[in-house]
């Protein structure tokens, strides 16, 4: 019977905590099952009730360690996981729970391949409560308590929807982030109406609590420099929403998806696609005043000047028309008047009487 060094000893423990089988230990050291259990009891570790008869393997310790892959999954879990609870004790977690689209299934075998897990990716069919449709849906369900108290730690709570907060220490953590944007944001190009013309435009959009939206948008500005985008309430729900557009959407999509440890392959698609197009300089010339080189604001002048056009003037000229046929009132947002402008954002025709959808997107979501 060979003889257990304390590296090997130490390493036994490890594996011991991580719910692996004692027979395989055993076999793999060349040891009796009663000299695994000697050591983990020497050092003074337990392991919970039916661990030992484990259908499926997995690595309960995978969230103790720093990497960019954990902060990739934290971030993911606190979008789209879930921690079960006990049948028993509603407030005990006991868990964890990943759904997913059925498209998007290979992302469950990289959290597999990540937790060292051989469990199912489970595939099944789902009915929508908003539309009724059904669509293919896919999930993995790993129990483990060790695991439910490390993702604890980190912050990860029970029933989190719409309470969930940015875990300390992951404010500025891009890997994070773009997990989080890979669970409940949206990365496209839309189309934008400007004045009379419709332009590409790259979004990023994240829906969730009012407080992990505002930690994404204290998150981007502290990484271009610029002001904090504001959070707001989606109107009759309970979450909020934040959108990065333009010119500021095309570098944080370069620094949250290129070089990444993992990411959702569909939109990291998408990133890549918007990160590697040409986008159009936004061109701004100056005053057309003599000598005066300030930035042009509108009418040819700068701010200065096109006071002092207006004062000369008389006052501000009157505004034009809305362009709705038989709208005399003045335009305030893309040719539109205030209520043919709510009536065009909120379903997509300035005349319309119910909801027709808006314009379409050129990439999908």
């Amino acid at each position: 019977m060979p003889h257990l060094s304390l590296v090997a000893k130490a390493d036994i423990v490890r594996r011991y905590c991580n719910s692996e089988p004692v027979n395989r230990l055993a076999c793999e050291f060349g040891v009796w099952s009663s000299t695994i259990y000697s050591a983990t009891k020497a050092a003074g570790v337990a392991r919970p009730r039916g661990a030992a008869s484990r259908k499926y393997t997995l690595d309960a310790g995978a969230f103790d360690e720093p990497s960019p892959e954990r902060s990739y999954w934290l971030g993911f879990i606190l979008a789209d996981g879930c921690l079960i609870s006990s049948r028993n004790d509603p407030a005990v977690a006991v868990g964890l729970s990943i759904g997913l689209q059925e498209r998007d299934g290979g992302h469950l075998v990289a959290f597999n391949r990540f937790m060292r897990s051989n469990h199912p990716v489970n595939h099944h069919t789902v009915k929508s409560r908003q539309t009724g449709r059904e669509y293919g849906a896919c999930n993995v369900t790993m129990y483990s308590t060790t695991l439910v108290e490390s993702l604890k730690r980190l912050g990860i709570e029970q029933r989190k929807s719409l309470r969930e907060r940015v875990p300390p220490g992951f404010e500025n953590d891009r890997d994070f982030w773009r997990g989080v944007i890979d669970g409940d944001g949206s990365v496209g190009v839309y189309l934008q109406k400007k004045g009379s013309r419709l332009r590409d435009v790259p979004v990023v959009h994240l829906v969730g609590s009012r407080w992990v939206c505002e930690g994404f948008a204290r998150f981007v500005a502290n990484q271009d420099g610029r002001r904090e985008v504001a959070a707001r309430m989606v109107k009759g729900r309970n979450h909020s929403q934040v959108s990065i557009q333009g010119h500021r959407a095309v570098p944080l999509l370069r620094m949250l998806y290129t070089k990444g440890c993992c990411a959702l392959a569909r939109k990291a698609a998408i990133a890549g696609e918007i990160a590697s197009r040409d986008w159009p300089k936004r061109a701004r010339g100056t005053c057309s005043v003599a000598g005066c080189g300030r930035p042009h604001y509108g009418h040819g002048y700068c701010v200065r000047h096109q006071s002092l056009h207006w004062a000369a003037a008389g006052g501000k000229p009157a505004r034009r028309p809305c362009e709705v046929t038989g709208c005399e009132k003045p335009r305030t947002a893309h040719g539109f008047c205030p209520a043919h402008y709510r009536k065009w954002r909120l379903y997509g025709s300035p005349t319309a009487r119910g909801r027709i959808g808006r314009p379409p997107r050129t990439v999908p979501a």
